[in-house]
């Protein structure tokens, strides 16, 4: 009888996790707690203040690609400890800034920066170290930047009422570092031949010719990116985030409509439906993407017609759209991804998913 082993796999989904908390949960899904407390200090209109954001986004569309290509080549722990750094430094430089023109160089540098430490290391990790439950791992994984938004949103709130909204900047761009770099540093590997291992699930032998199956299998980018089908799930992608984009707004809707004093709490429910939507796609479901996607929309527009009921509708219609976004993502795999999969896994991920959300 063979003991089992503990395997490095679960060490890289780890490192994954807390890259998720520290990257999209604090910089990006609690950002939006900040914009009231902004706003009502120096005097901004919100269009022209959250104009970064779209700054932000667009800058993500032209990183993603060039992302995609460099973390097949680079060393992945170099690559994603700097993107960290210059995606948490204009977010902590915020804390400085006095006209609004300041927070849309910073929201391009951000952007940009992003590129490299939101989602697609950790696609590109989780796929490289998991043969089997690569679904679960990839569910569990993307989850995490929900349950960062959940805790970062109530916690940014209670720095602002402490200590101001500039020094929140500070402290939550510090929390990002703090939550990101040790495992950027000291653990991630790209693959497991890196830590001379297999794969989980991968049995010894396999490997070379999993390989060699890989060149004759999948779909080289170049001729995906010129199909309708991956014109398809780009738009598919950028509905998604459509969506999601409206995340960042819920405290300040909360206080137009007489709630900012549980603003905070209602971003948090918001990324809980995150959280179940992310998780849902691990628990084995398969066949939902029409439904979900279809459930996504009455969302939005009962959310807006009924805005003491808003924290309910929302909180299920993210839930509806994270199970959209990973049953695509994993849909995607079989077809598509090749020996080219960084650059088309990177122009997939962060066009599709950038274009609508600004």
């Amino acid at each position: 009888m063979h003991e089992k082993k503990f395997h490095p796999a679960w060490l890289m989904l780890i490192a994954c996790c807390f890259i998720q908390i520290g990257s999209i949960g604090t910089i990006s899904n609690a950002a939006g707690i900040l914009i009231p407390a902004v706003l009502g200090d120096l005097g901004f209109s919100q269009g022209s203040f959250t104009l970064y954001m779209t700054l932000q986004g667009l800058c993500a569309v032209v990183g993603m690609p060039i992302a995609g290509k460099l973390l097949n080549k680079v060393n992945i722990r170099l690559l994603v400890s700097v993107g960290m750094i210059f995606t948490a430094g204009p977010f902590m430089l915020m804390s400085r800034f006095t006209e609004v023109w300041q927070w849309y160089i910073a929201g391009s540098v951000l952007g940009f920066a992003s590129s490299f430490v939101f989602t697609l290391p950790t696609v590109l990790v989780i796929s490289n170290w998991f043969k089997k439950k690569t679904g679960q791992a990839m569910g569990i994984a993307m989850a995490c930047a929900g349950i960062g938004g959940a805790i970062m949103n109530p916690l940014g709130n209670f720095f602002i009422q402490q200590f101001g909204w500039r020094m929140t900047y500070f402290l939550m761009g510090a929390i990002a570092l703090v939550l990101v770099l040790p495992f950027t540093l000291l653990l991630v590997r790209a693959k497991p031949a890196d830590m001379g291992t297999l794969a989980y699930g991968e049995e010894a032998g396999e490997s070379q010719e999993s390989a060699a199956q890989q060149v004759l299998t999948g779909v080289p980018a170049k001729v995906a990116l010129r199909s309708l089908s991956f014109v398809c799930i780009f738009l598919v992608a950028g509905c998604i985030a459509f969506c999601t984009a409206f995340i960042q707004l819920v405290p300040t809707f909360a206080g137009t409509v007489g709630l900012s004093a549980i603003a905070a709490f209602m971003a948090s429910a918001v990324m809980i439906g995150n959280i179940a939507g992310k998780l849902g796609h691990c628990s084995g479901l398969r066949k939902l993407p029409a439904a979900v996607l279809n459930g996504s929309g009455p969302g939005c527009r009962f959310g807006g017609r009924f805005p003491a009921g808003y924290i309910h509708v929302l909180d299920c219609r993210v839930y509806a759209v994270n199970c959209a976004q990973r049953l695509w993502l994993k849909g995607l795999q079989p077809d598509f991804l090749h020996s080219d999969h960084g650059p088309l896994a990177g122009g997939f991920i962060g066009n599709g998913g950038d274009w609508l959300h600004v």
